[in-house]
């Protein structure tokens, strides 16, 4: 419905969450991380937004992003678990076969990063605040066949207590008090 009073009441939330967010360290030298290794990427995007497009959403906005992209046009559905396939189908087909399409098919467009020839980097200042820092790498895409021996790489090296890194340079060396 897109009751106005409810979309301000909940604009309000996000704002506020928001305002929480960029009170942490982490949060803040996190999202510089993300502008600067990232270009165009929607990556380089606050995952709550920017607060001035927080600031100008209403309820029209949100309906008609709605009605362009919420629809059976741009729907996936996932059936997991121990089930006929044409028992599946049925079930789908009587919950969401009257749910008319709208004929809004929106294809993602990725926008093309350019290629990072050198080194970027930042140094964020704040007094108040201990020594952080973050270190990035661009990788290969989601879908090469290296993707998943290097998703483990990573969790072993930086994933939790555990993990390598925690343990060599927050344990034994001593120069780290988090590592992730």
């Amino acid at each position: 419905l897109f009751d106005p009073r409810e979309v301000e009441a909940e604009r309000q939330v996000i704002v506020e969450e928001r305002a929480r967010d960029q009170e942490s360290p982490f949060q803040r030298l996190d999202h510089q991380h993300m502008l600067t290794s990232y270009l165009r990427h929607s990556y380089r995007n606050p995952i709550l937004g920017w607060p001035e497009d927080l600031q100008r959403i209403d309820a029209t906005i949100l309906r008609q992003f709605h009605t362009k992209h919420y629809g059976p046009d741009n729907a996936l559905l996932v059936v997991v678990g121990d089930v006929r396939a044409a028992w599946a189908f049925k079930a789908v087909e009587r919950a969401f076969g009257g749910v008319p399409r709208r004929g809004t098919r929106v294809e993602p467009s990725p926008i093309p990063e350019p290629r990072q020839n050198g080194r970027r980097e930042f140094i964020l200042r704040e007094s108040e605040s201990v020594a952080r820092g973050i270190l990035g790498w661009h990788t290969i895409p989601s879908d090469h066949s290296d993707e998943a021996a290097l998703d483990l790489m990573s969790d072993l090296l930086c994933l939790g207590r555990r993990s390598r890194l925690w343990h060599r340079l927050v344990e034994d060396l001593r120069i780290a008090t988090w590592v992730d």
